[in-house]
């Protein structure tokens, strides 16, 4: 046999393998995902149905404090959430120290013909907002007001569809005298639905109590809603021996309070969000006038517990 051309075989063998092996080393590094951003940044979770852009803050204390924390997990099951990510961690609740970042992230996933707006030529997209507290304050006031005066964003779209609240702190009016004036809560006419969670009495352990100024209760004004605005005023006071589903089981209206009323709200503001509707009759206290709220339950299938999404084709979490 011909020593050189075995030799010539074997090295023909040897290059071909060494030729795949590469090809596999070089394919297994294109499919590597690219690192993680820097410091803060957002993602946008997944949507159900049509576009969506949820953005949910945070009210006072750490992310990992229950309130935050329900309401943290509450909004991961929203239509398309916008998640605060840094490196590779991710929640679905924003500090509103961070809000800028979040919204340039709702206005960059919007602009589909590249020109730097969300405007009349993008296809148009649901917006939501949610906050507990000072978050509450925030996303009822201060997100309208930017959509409106960014000119990133134009008239048409800036427009808030859903709004929820939990416990939302009031504000006061601008101008003389307005140190005085007692705070409230206006909700803007760019917003077409508005759903306010809130307690009107103060129970005994009330965590409110010990924030500052200490011993003075924070308790929700009555929203003053806007014209064209579709407003839902829910008071878990109204009826104080009635028990409402929560996060860590069941709490009777008169000790639900400014905090632990997260737990209980964020419960059915999921359906809010994804479906736009009041959530049953049976997981919700009466309005603050009174009146019995909620949709009934239809005949047939049992509806959805309260917090799951209702169905529909696209009906997995956002996460």
């Amino acid at each position: 046999m011909d020593r050189k051309r075995v030799r010539s075989d074997a090295e023909r063998e040897a290059a071909a393998k060494a030729e795949v092996e590469a090809g596999a080393e070089a394919g297994a590094e294109e499919a590597k995902p690219p690192p993680a951003p820097e410091g803060v940044h957002a993602k946008i979770g997944r949507e159900q149905g049509g576009c969506a852009r949820t953005l949910c803050f945070a009210g006072r204390g750490e992310p990992g404090q229950p309130p935050n924390r329900h309401l943290s997990e509450s909004c991961r099951r929203m239509s398309g959430v916008v998640k605060r990510c840094e490196g590779e961690r991710c929640q679905s609740l924003w500090p509103v120290a961070d809000w800028s970042v979040a919204f340039d992230a709702v206005i960059a996933s919007l602009d589909k013909d590249g020109d730097g707006r969300y405007g009349d030529e993008d296809p148009a997209c649901e917006l939501n907002v949610v906050g507990w507290s000072e978050g509450g304050r925030f996303a009822a006031l201060d997100v309208p007001r930017a959509l409106r005066e960014d000119g990133r964003v134009s008239d048409a779209r800036a427009r808030v569809q859903n709004m929820v609240l939990i416990a939302p702190l009031g504000s006061r009016d601008e101008g003389e005298g307005s140190e005085d004036a007692e705070p409230q809560l206006r909700i803007p006419d760019n917003v077409a639905k508005a759903w306010i969670y809130r307690h009107t009495k103060t129970p005994p352990q009330d965590c409110s109590l010990s924030w500052e100024p200490e011993g003075e209760a924070l308790l929700s004004p009555a929203p003053v809603c806007a014209e064209g605005t579709q407003c839902w005023d829910y008071d878990y006071s109204f009826d104080p021996s009635l028990a409402f589903k929560s996060s860590t089981g069941a709490r009777a209206g008169s000790v639900i309070g400014h905090c632990n009323i997260v737990a209980v709200a964020a419960k059915v503001a999921p359906t809010n969000v994804n479906v736009g509707e009041e959530s049953f009759k049976p997981y919700l206290p009466r309005l603050s006038d009174g009146r019995e709220a909620g949709r009934p339950i239809p005949e047939g299938p049992e509806p959805p517990a309260p917090g799951e999404v209702e169905p529909g084709p696209d009906s997995e979490p956002s996460d």
